[in-house]
């Protein structure tokens, strides 16, 4: 019967903070996020929809190490299991009520 997990399991409901399919209502500012891939068995190539007009999506200050000597930019994040980023996300380059 344990041989039948040794892979993981893929369900079709990613979970953020406990919750499905979260939204969060942001300010035209920068926010710092604690990326955390607690999947067992997932990969994700994390992006911004619609990107920004300019510059990295992603500014990444840590890792699983802690934090960097500088930041380092990003269009995308590719987070395998257990995994972690630290990353700021300016939300200025965007439209007021713009979804992200």
């Amino acid at each position: 019967m344990t041989g039948d997990f040794m892979s993981g399991v893929l369900g079709d409901c990613i979970l953020v903070n406990g919750v499905p399919w979260p939204v969060m209502e942001v300010t035209a500012a920068r926010y710092r996020f604690r990326i955390l891939n607690a999947s067992n068995a997932r990969r994700y190539r994390l992006a911004l929809d619609p990107p920004p007009p300019e510059g990295a999506d992603f500014a990444q200050i840590g890792s699983d190490q802690g934090l960097l000597g500088a930041p380092v930019g990003h269009d995308e994040l590719q987070i395998a299991q257990a995994q972690r980023f630290d990353v700021i996300v300016g939300f200025s380059r965007y439209a007021v009520g713009q979804k992200v």
